[in-house]
Parts: C-alpha cells; structure tokens; sequence
C-alpha cells in the first residue's frame, strides 16, 4: 500500500471512526501516525503498517451523526450529536440552539463567558486575554433528518459521553 499524509485508516479488523488513525508522516521504511481526535504520535514499519491496517472506504468517510448525552465536570447533561471521533481522547458533541443556550447558562462564571449573537447566530466563548472562540452553526444530518447545531467547547472542553442519562 502506498501510505500519504493525512491518509485515514482503519485497523483490519476495526471498524471507522472508533479503530480509525490519520497519517502524520512518511519515510522510506515507515509512517508515523496517531488515533483519530489526537493522541501519541506511533511509527511502524511499511510491513507493519500494512499487516495492521487497511485504507478507509470512501463510506466509512461520510460522516454519520447520532444522539448521546454528554457532560463537563460539575454540569448537568445535554442530548447532543456525534461522529464518535474525539479530540485528545475527549467527545466532541455538537448542540441543537436550545441546547446549546442551556449549556451556556450552565457554565458561565467557571473560568470564562459564553455568549450568544442572535444577530449573527454564533456563540462567542471568551477566556481571559485570550482571542474569543466564535461558534458558528453547521447543519447536519441524523436518521434522515436536517438539524442545525453548534460545537460549544467541542475541540477544546472537556466533554465526555455519559453513561446514564439525566439530560437537560
């Protein structure tokens, strides 16, 4: 197999995204690569990498959301929509506007404060001195049906998906 950057892949017998890496380099003799989401950055062998893996499919690629709860440390939990792939280990969930309205209520005060633009229909996430993290909606599609979500925190809070449900 010949192995380029940011080529996704799949472990044999895995199934994408959960068993899914991205390559990050590629030598003569190997490719180094890491868990989709992040992670440690891992070197094989060219013979290694193609006993362990397989090319993903132009289908496993499409991006398949679904429902789950999710939660922060010391909130309540939210319904909410994934992929599955994770960012650094943690979920990284996408919320219809009410939910997200509730989850701003929820964490205001922590470290920083999130506010909502109904002009331009964005979330703005401000921490400190730091730029402001501007969250635009995207539209997905779940079962067959056009939602319009936002990613409040996705990509740089904390989230996990929960185990038992008590949403908001």
């Amino acid at each position: 197999m010949k192995y380029k950057n940011q080529m996704r892949l799949v472990a044999i017998n895995g199934t994408y995204p959960k068993d899914g890496v991205i390559v990050h380099e590629v030598k003569a003799a190997s490719v180094s690569f890491c868990r989709l989401g992040g992670g440690f950055v891992t070197t094989l062998t060219i013979d290694q990498m193609n006993e362990t893996f397989r090319i993903a499919t132009d289908e496993e690629l499409v991006e398949k959301y679904s429902a789950g709860i999710f939660e922060l440390d010391d909130t309540p939990q939210f319904k909410g929509y994934t992929t599955g792939i994770r960012w650094n280990g943690w979920a990284t969930p996408l919320f219809t506007l009410e939910v997200a309205k509730s989850i701003v209520s929820s964490v205001n005060g922590f470290e920083g404060w999130v506010t909502y633009d109904s002009e331009k229909d964005q979330f703005i996430i401000q921490w400190g001195e730091d730029e402001p993290e501007i969250i635009d909606p995207i539209t997905i599609v779940v079962d067959g049906e056009s939602k319009i979500v936002y990613g409040i925190g996705t990509g740089s809070w904390t989230w996990n998906e929960a185990t038992k449900s008590a949403t908001k």
